[in-house]
């Protein structure tokens, strides 16, 4: 099975709960041009993608929007990174809750270290990148704590060398009465300023001024935790003021102008911060994704469902085999 728009995507069952099967894509990079770039046994860098809203909807098609991280309109990768899609227990789809996914982040992470010479990566060279509720699932697979889920199968035996929020729900009880079922001592549990483990790696936080949903001020109360356990935090509020939760899409801003700051930033923590691919050939790559993006993204376009509903159209029998 291959996600549209990857036609070198492969799929593998990486966790089997009750009657689920769950399955994470694997986007190999192109080595059109580039000999050598990913062969199995290799070390290439690898970004592992969680995406969803508030943990009701999300699928592995709208997590293609993240992979590399230069959109879905980018051709298949040519410099050298992996990209990892995992499905996850959502409430929509498995009836699961926010603990469930949380645990299959973690599993996913740890199974894609355990298989990291059939992937061709470097299991110490793991970025985590979640969007919306997915950046608490992308932010729990560096913490070396137990999880919160009842199956929970334990922290990643590597933390992830860099995490990335994007506009993430960060303190969770803000969530109690709807995800939570009215349970503050769940939300609790979960919320990322509580749970906080004293060493984190790098990680890259970007956010909406204007954000309801998750407002700008848990980000920098979650800045200040990490600064202050020693931890290397950087903080990128998006310049158009006026964009809160899901500032990146073409709905919110037509210009196109935060998702062009958006990638640039993802850029240079991948590049400079983590060092894991050449900054010239990231730039090039930025170039050329917004460059399509501007050619075909349908004005529209909202969120993850926007997406899912855009590949349907574009790509009609396309299988995810996540849903």
């Amino acid at each position: 099975m291959a996600l549209p728009f990857a036609q070198s995507s492969q799929s593998f069952i990486y966790r089997t709960v009750g009657d689920n099967a769950l399955r994470l894509f694997m986007i190999k990079p192109s080595n059109k041009g580039k000999k050598g770039v990913w062969k199995q046994g290799g070390a290439s860098p690898c970004i592992i993608v969680f995406s969803t809203t508030a943990w009701n909807k999300g699928t592995p098609r709208g997590s293609q929007f993240w992979v590399y991280p230069f959109g879905k309109y980018s051709t298949p990768p040519r410099y050298g990174v992996v990209g990892i899609i995992p499905d996850f227990r959502t409430k929509g789809r498995f009836n699961g809750t926010p603990e469930d996914c949380i645990s299959d982040a973690r599993a996913a992470v740890r199974w894609v270290q355990e298989h990291s010479y059939e992937l061709g990566i470097d299991p110490a060279k793991v970025v985590c990148l979640g969007v919306d509720a997915g950046g608490v699932m992308a932010a729990w697979t560096a913490f070396p704590k137990k999880g919160p889920g009842k199956d929970d199968p334990g922290a990643p035996e590597k933390q992830p060398c860099g995490i990335i929020l994007v506009s993430s729900i960060i303190d969770t009880k803000r969530l109690a009465k709807g995800s939570f079922g009215g349970s503050e001592q769940r939300a609790e549990a979960v919320s990322l300023l509580d749970q906080l483990p004293e060493s984190m790696p790098p990680t890259l936080l970007l956010h909406g001024k204007a954000d309801k949903i998750s407002p700008f001020e848990d980000a920098e109360s979650l800045k200040k935790q990490i600064k202050a356990n020693g931890g290397d935090v950087d903080l990128v509020q998006i310049k158009n003021e006026k964009l809160g939760h899901n500032f990146f899409t073409k709905h919110a801003d037509p210009s196109g102008d935060s998702f062009k700051q958006t990638t640039g930033e993802i850029s240079k923590f991948i590049t400079k911060k983590l060092g894991l691919v050449k900054e010239d050939t990231v730039k090039t790559k930025v170039k050329n994704a917004l460059a399509k993006l501007k050619k075909t993204q349908k004005p529209g376009a909202k969120d993850d469902d926007s997406i899912d509903d855009d590949l349907n159209e574009e790509e009609e029998g396309g299988d995810d085999g996540g849903e």
